[in-house]
């Protein structure tokens, strides 16, 4: 499995299939809280004064390594919104929130979020946990199964969430 993280993809090109045009960048992604599923990107099309367009997740022909492929430019929503029954997540926005576990201790903030490009899901979170921490242990992954509730303010986690356990880590794609 390949993953790519929240930092990595915003900056990657989005090219219609039908004539190659480089239509813009990704500058942010949405997701759902509930399941993790891929539902938005946000797209930088340049200009000085221009405002980002939205594409849904279902108009993504595929996610590559260096560019987002969609089938036209028709795929993208000028200024657009998610509707306001979606209550999806921002992957930017997400990132410094804190990580508690159901008892109550605090084990690290959202660092990124990680996500597998092809079932377009978000399959967990990389966590800060200190700098001296990261730097000695690296940065831990959280698996997005272990997510009992993720607000507005925090996220909430099984409390057998160790950050330091391997079998709590999520390989990262090179």
């Amino acid at each position: 499995m390949t993953t790519r993280s929240g930092h990595n993809l915003r900056g990657t090109a989005i090219v219609a299939m039908d004539n190659g045009e480089r239509l813009g960048r990704v500058d942010d992604l949405f997701f759902s809280p509930t399941n993790g599923e891929l539902e938005a990107l946000l797209v930088d099309v340049g200009g000085m004064f221009s405002k980002p367009s939205l594409l849904l997740a279902a108009q993504i022909s595929s996610i590559g390594p260096d560019a987002v492929v969609i089938a036209d430019r028709e795929a993208l929503i000028q200024n657009g919104r998610l509707s306001e029954e979606s209550h999806a997540v921002r992957g930017g926005e997400i990132e410094d929130r804190p990580v508690l576990t159901v008892g109550g201790t605090v084990v690290g903030k959202v660092a990124d979020v990680m996500i597998d490009p092809e079932t377009r899901q978000v399959i967990g979170f990389s966590l800060s946990t200190g700098l001296i921490d990261n730097t000695l242990h690296g940065r831990p992954s959280l698996p997005f199964s272990l997510v009992q509730s993720l607000g507005k303010d925090s996220l909430v986690v099984t409390s057998d969430y160790d950050p330091k356990a391997p079998e709590h880590h999520i390989p990262l794609a090179k």
